[in-house]
């Protein structure tokens, strides 16, 4: 799984500057998100988006449901609610295992029939 470079997450996360020092939330962020490179479940997802939810002051952790969701598992993304459906925002899609810049809203028009 890739983390998105300190350059990127201060490029897309254009707010950053709202909370604090860009470049210092950028590298802690991709101090968080690294151990997530590993295969990783739900839990773990959680775990860290908490954490990242209380550095970026954001508003809780959302999730997107898939289609496929079921209770064996889990397809939908993860994301830290920015309050603005189009504000980006760092996701995971657990169904690709990747992690994710950008808004929800623009990820769920792109993929309508995965995001009923």
């Amino acid at each position: 799984m890739n983390i998105p470079t300190v350059k990127t997450i201060i490029q897309r996360l254009n707010w950053l500057d709202k909370v604090g020092d860009p470049a210092t939330l950028a590298r802690a962020i991709r101090a968080e998100l690294e151990p997530l490179r590993d295969r990783t479940g739900h839990s773990r997802i959680h775990y860290r988006f908490t954490a990242l939810d209380a550095l970026l002051q954001t508003h809780g952790i959302e999730y997107i449901p898939h289609r496929d969701d079921d209770q064996h598992g889990h397809y939908g993304i993860d994301y830290l609610n920015t309050g603005d459906t189009y504000t980006p925002t760092i996701c995971f899609d657990n169904k690709r295992r990747t992690i994710l810049i950008g808004s929800w809203g623009d990820i769920i028009e792109k993929h309508p029939t995965e995001y009923p």
